[in-house]
């Protein structure tokens, strides 16, 4: 099959996918022959970036050059805020980048404000509305950088944030690199948003603390190299909320993260929810079903191979891990108590079988309680 049929493929599937959401993307299947992997990659990747570009935003030969950094910017019917965060990616003293602003849907006309820039670094995308996955899946299709840098449409780059986060992951030769942002609260007061607290976030990723919760609190501070998400996939578009966490949680896994010590950015936290994420019951719904998901994949599917490794130690580490979200699973407080036995770490092996024998016998306890007071009701009633 030609180059010129795969796309015509490809932009099918485009317009389809508006129609069917979740609709599985056609991993293009090319008949390699003796060619290598990765030029095959490139080709599927130049294909998606030219049809994406295409049908919904600017068209850039193959050949044109690309720069080391692509800003993604999700937007959805939020203009009071986008100037100043485009404003913020323009003051950058790293100039090697391009922004990405995706409108997902939304009604308000966004590019009047990006067209006032005047810059030739801002792409503009209107797509049908996806929701915050598929905008920044169309954002990460349509780039073609070796870096993606990430930055909500109300958040707020520090003029060094691209080259602190670049000269790091160039030094180092990484994939993933972070910087420390403020967690800025805002409240409204006659119109208009006045700061009511600003605080340091900084905290070290723990891969398998990953697991359990979300180390990085704003996307913004996050850099990888785009060669990732062809171990790790792309956002996942059942997500509503948290697909940031889950991505991240993958490239964990699978990649060293470097945590840079250096305020770049900040993060903005509104009390009248017109935040993203200030939903909380939906935040914690998808919260509970992203970390059984992660738990399962990364942990308990893994125990066979955790035990043929005889890596006994930093297997029960893992399910004490599990453990403290989960602590009523009685099998893996026995499986821990095997890793602390072999690791010859006797007396937790015998706590951690105590805890499990706790845990089996506690319904019984439970029931027995209850038939011990159904029965002393009954007596009584009728004294």
């Amino acid at each position: 099959m030609d180059r010129q049929t795969l796309e015509k493929q490809y932009e099918l599937w485009l317009v389809e996918s508006e129609k069917t959401l979740n609709l599985p993307e056609p991993f293009l299947k090319l008949d390699t022959g003796n060619s290598e992997i990765s030029s095959i990659e490139k080709i599927i990747d130049e294909i998606r970036r030219t049809a994406v570009r295409k049908r919904y935003g600017k068209i850039v030969s193959s050949g044109a050059s690309m720069p080391m950094v692509s800003v993604i910017m999700p937007t959805y019917n939020r203009k009071d805020f986008i100037a100043e965060s485009v404003q913020s990616v323009l003051n950058q003293t790293c100039k090697d980048f391009s922004i990405l602003v995706i409108n997902d849907g939304g009604n308000i006309d966004v590019e009047d404000i990006l067209r006032s820039f005047h810059d030739e670094r801002i792409e503009y995308f209107k797509i049908p509305h996806k929701g915050l996955s598929g905008a920044l899946n169309t954002g990460l299709w349509a780039s073609g950088s070796k870096y993606i840098s990430y930055l909500d449409d109300d958040d707020f780059y520090y003029p060094d944030h691209l080259e602190t986060l670049v000269t790091c992951l160039e030094k180092e030769k990484l994939h993933v690199a972070y910087s420390d942002t403020y967690c800025v609260r805002q409240e409204k007061r006659d119109g208009v948003y006045v700061t009511t607290s600003k605080e340091i976030y900084s905290r070290d990723v723990v891969p398998a603390m990953f697991l359990v919760r979300n180390h990085i609190l704003a996307p913004l501070a996050l850099m990888h190299r785009r060669d990732c998400l062809k171990v790790t996939g792309y956002f996942n578009e059942k997500l509503p909320v948290v697909m940031d966490w889950e991505l991240w949680a993958h490239m964990a896994q699978k990649f060293k993260f470097s945590h840079v010590k250096h305020i770049t950015g900040e993060y903005r936290v509104r009390t009248d929810k017109t935040n993203i994420s200030s939903n909380r019951l939906k935040m914690k719904v998808y919260s509970d079903m992203v970390r059984k998901y992660l738990m399962d994949k990364y942990i308990l599917n893994k125990l066979d191979d955790f035990m043929k490794q005889k890596n006994y130690a930093e297997t029960a580490e893992l399910l004490r891990i599990y453990l403290g979200e989960y602590p009523c699973h009685v099998k893996i407080h026995f499986i821990q108590a095997l890793c602390h036995f072999r690791a010859r770490n006797v007396y937790s092996a015998f706590k951690s079988c105590n805890r499990g024998v706790n845990y089996f016998i506690q319904p019984f306890l439970d029931e027995i309680n209850y038939l011990g007071q159904e029965l002393l009701g009954y007596f009584m009633r009728r004294t």
